[in-house]
């Protein structure tokens, strides 16, 4: 509803409009809550372009320029100082690679894809270095024999998205079906 010509707001409702705009309305905890919500994903272009259409002519503080410069760097850490390395035992590293869920991460933290702690999985990494491209982030990189350790590139299937590996997989399942009904 459009305020009347000559209106006036009090000290308290431009104080709450001030924090409004500069994103003082939110407390820590809600900000943490949001930016895990926001994680990993992508702004459409359209989208994208109506951000950049409502930022022009705006300046950035100094340190928002750093910010923004390192962000689009991929320099997502600063280096170790001799003092944190003193910190860390030799013991805790593991060359680069770690497991989880039966995938190997391996440590590539200029990579477009890798997570937040520079880690790419090593069978994307080695279907990347195949067809000498990086991969859509829909792409899905299957294991023929289903041992997920088993990163050999003879191993290895690319599907163009989810939808045609979850239909390679349906496949599977009727053809085992199949090839048990006729062995009955």
């Amino acid at each position: 509803m459009p305020v009347p010509k000559g209106y006036k707001h009090t000290a308290e409702t431009r104080a709450k409009m001030s924090a409004t705009r500069t994103g003082g309305h939110h407390t820590e905890e809600t900000r943490r809550r949001i930016s895990l919500g926001l994680q990993g994903r992508r702004l459409s272009p359209e989208h994208c372009a109506k951000i950049s259409e409502a930022k022009k002519g705006t300046t950035l503080s100094e340190a928002a320029r750093e910010k923004l410069s390192i962000a689009l760097t991929g320099k997502k850490r600063k280096p170790f100082t001799d003092e944190h390395r003193a910190k860390l035992s030799a013991t805790h590293w593991r060359g680069g690679e770690f497991v989880s869920e039966g995938y190997t991460f391996v440590s590539a933290p200029n990579h477009p894809s890798a997570n937040t702690g520079g880690y790419v999985r090593r069978h994307r990494l080695v279907m990347e270095i195949q067809i000498g491209r990086y991969l859509k982030p829909e792409e899905v990189v299957h294991h023929i024999d289903g041992d997920t350790s088993n990163d050999e590139f003879a191993n290895l299937l690319l599907f163009h998205n989810t939808s045609a590996h979850s239909k390679y997989h349906a496949a599977l399942r009727h053809a085992e079906r199949n090839r048990i009904a006729d062995n009955s």
